[in-house]
């Protein structure tokens, strides 16, 4: 949650804040996906709330302050080893000390894609072969694909993950 971002710096001046932000339609899937009761026009508010938020914050200090880096989620998973070279370049860590030999054996935890019984597991498990968290949104209907659009197609356009609602 991004509820008291504002206050990171404040509550910790030393520490360095990397910001990771993910395809606001793979949220709401998965926040959907994984609480049911939740109704899909909420969840997309909230998603919306949040992206308004982090673009309040990366405006006040992207570029004017060490130690904090906004990434992508879907950077990290597309290319692991560059995402983790580019976070120990930003905050002046020794990327020479990671075990990037180890970096497919990286587990998956609550991924609303792996269920047990019908629930989402919680526990680190292996990843499975073919696994991705990104793109499930694609299967919405046309319904859920108007209302996320209607309600944060907006958000999603300024954080960058399209250039205009033609998709």
């Amino acid at each position: 949650s991004v509820q008291y971002l504002t206050s990171f710096f404040s509550m910790f001046p030393g520490e360095n804040l990397l910001l990771l932000v993910r395809d606001g339609r793979d949220v709401v899937h998965s926040t959907v996906r994984t609480w049911p009761q939740l109704r899909f026009s909420m969840v997309c508010r909230r998603w919306r709330r949040a992206a308004e938020m982090v673009l309040r914050f990366n405006a006040l200090y992207a570029g004017s302050r060490q130690g904090y880096w906004l990434a992508r989620f879907e950077d990290a998973v597309q290319e692991p080893v560059a995402f983790v070279e580019e976070a120990c370049a930003q905050f002046g860590l020794d990327f020479k000390r990671y075990p990037f030999e180890k970096i497919e054996e990286i587990r998956v935890q609550g991924s609303s894609s792996l269920r047990k019984d019908g629930k989402v597991v919680w526990d680190h498990v292996e990843r499975p072969k073919g696994f991705s968290p990104v793109g499930h949104w694609q299967n919405w209907s046309p319904g859920k694909t108007r209302t996320f659009k209607r309600i944060a197609g907006q958000a999603l356009i300024d954080m960058g993950y399209c250039d205009d609602l033609d998709w």
